[in-house]
């Protein structure tokens, strides 16, 4: 069905970027739905405290998983050839594997000599975390060949199946001998299934190193055409990383493994949005923001998709704000209600991550790296004196103050990141005002919501 759907879209007379992103979204539909329908059934089989590991788990991963490409994987889409484009992915494979196996090796000796870093239950988890960053590696390194070949479908089909994979086992594990498994592999899947779905492509490539169609020299000149990325953007990306994940370090930290369970469904809850609608136009729009930068399109194709944002998607997330509680509570059951509470804060922020993640690309077409690599580094800063403020001052409202810091300063930034393709503050307003009677109806349902719950 979902093929059809897409088949029929793409017979429509839109530009290639909107039937990507249309066909794209579906499929990510698909994925979030399941995640959706599955996860009250998870939610009445473990208890907050349950997620305290793989909460923690999924921070190091995503935090350590940055290093696994050098980040030459952004790059992919945009190079000049395929055959840059075959070395990048060479490179990006074989560091893949030797960083793994190296962070795998260093794991192993600190448990063996008894130093646990982290508060886990289980210290043998820690072992996952190799395991989970090569996944990670192979999935972003996947998405991003598969971007600059267009074959967005491909990508749609993998979020699919790692949904389908990850609730199924999760709810699966939950009722077998070993319950306490569940969460982990569940999200073991939910990262790496498309890995295997989309294996045949890693295949492909590592037989054209096998066969020596690239020499060594072929190496080198790529890798130094492409040098800003590991040179800049690891780092960028490391700290970007980093200020993600700072909660989930904090609550382990303290060893609030409640706390961890909640906000880790509050920020599943969260991604919804993301993966459905603002991961597939930020991933088309990289994918065409080659072909746009050379024919001066990016302008009106940002501002065209920040009018649909505004009305698809910022509004809706505004309007679940103030019933978000009550929704949790009544989805997931009464003891997850403090999950809706925190996404009340989460929501603010989600809405300036979405915008400035997709168009903070535009640094890589600008290559302003150093301007994208200052504003992670003022970001964690930021972010990591909320968390200390709130922890020393106002401990039982610390998450609170870390998230609502944490919109505030996206919200600027993310006007910096279309400021670059000359998109200003006028432009905000005529958005604004060209979409006054649907915010005019926006407001009054808020305000209903906000006096009824």
């Amino acid at each position: 069905m979902v093929a059809k759907l897409i088949e029929k879209f793409k017979r429509n007379k839109l530009s290639d970027f909107y039937k990507s992103t249309i066909s794209l979204s579906l499929t990510s539909f698909l994925s979030q739905f399941i995640i959706f329908v599955g996860t009250p059934l998870i939610t009445r089989i473990y208890a907050p405290a349950d997620f305290a590991d793989v909460a923690i788990l999924s921070s190091l991963i995503q935090c350590l998983g940055v290093f696994a490409t050098l980040r030459y994987d952004n790059a992919i889409p945009l190079c000049d050839s395929d055959d840059e484009s075959n070395v990048l992915f060479l490179i990006c494979t074989v560091f893949n594997i030797f960083f793994s196996v190296a962070l795998f090796l260093i794991l192993f000796i600190l448990q063996q000599s008894g130093v646990h870093i982290f508060n886990l239950k289980n210290a043998n988890f820690i072992y996952f975390v190799p395991l989970g960053v090569s996944l990670y590696g192979f999935v972003n390194l996947l998405s991003f060949f598969a971007t600059r070949t267009h074959q967005f479908n491909r990508i749609g089909v993998s979020r699919v199946l790692q949904s389908v994979t990850s609730i199924a086992s999760t709810i699966g594990l939950g009722y077998s001998s070993v319950p306490i498994l569940g969460p982990i592999i569940g999200y073991i899947f939910q990262i790496g299934f498309g890995v295997i779905y989309m294996s045949n492509i890693i295949s492909r490539k590592l037989q054209l190193l096998f066969n020596g169609k690239y020499t060594r020299s072929d190496f080198e000149i790529v890798a130094n055409k492409f040098i800003k990325f590991p040179k800049y953007s690891l780092l960028e990306a490391v700290m970007q990383m980093v200020s993600l994940q700072l909660p989930f370090f904090y609550l382990n930290l303290i060893n609030d493994q409640a706390g961890a369970g909640f906000l880790m469904n509050a920020m599943k809850f969260s991604q919804i949005p993301i993966v459905l609608i603002a991961a597939s136009i930020s991933q088309v729009y990289y994918g065409h923001i080659k072909k746009n930068l050379d024919m001066g399109t990016l302008y009106p194709v940002a501002i065209d998709i920040l009018v649909k944002l505004y009305k698809i998607l910022i509004l809706p997330l505004l309007l679940i704000l103030p019933i978000a509680p009550f929704i949790f509570r009544t989805y997931l059951g009464k003891e997850w209600e403090h999950s809706g509470e925190l996404m009340q804060w989460i929501i603010p922020y989600i809405i300036a991550l979405i915008v400035y993640s997709i168009f903070s690309v535009n640094f890589y077409a600008k290559e302003k790296f150093v301007a994208s690599l200052r504003i992670q580094g003022v970001v964690l800063i930021f972010r990591t004196v909320a968390l200390l403020i709130g922890y020393f001052f106002f401990r039982e409202f610390t998450l609170e103050i870390f998230f609502a810091s944490s919109a505030f300063i996206y919200f600027i930034f993310w006007g910096y990141a279309l400021k670059i393709i000359d998109i200003g503050a006028k432009d905000f307003f005529k958005i604004l005002w060209e979409s006054k009677k649907l915010s005019a109806l926006a407001l009054i349902i808020f305000l209903i919501l906000l006096f009824i719950f």
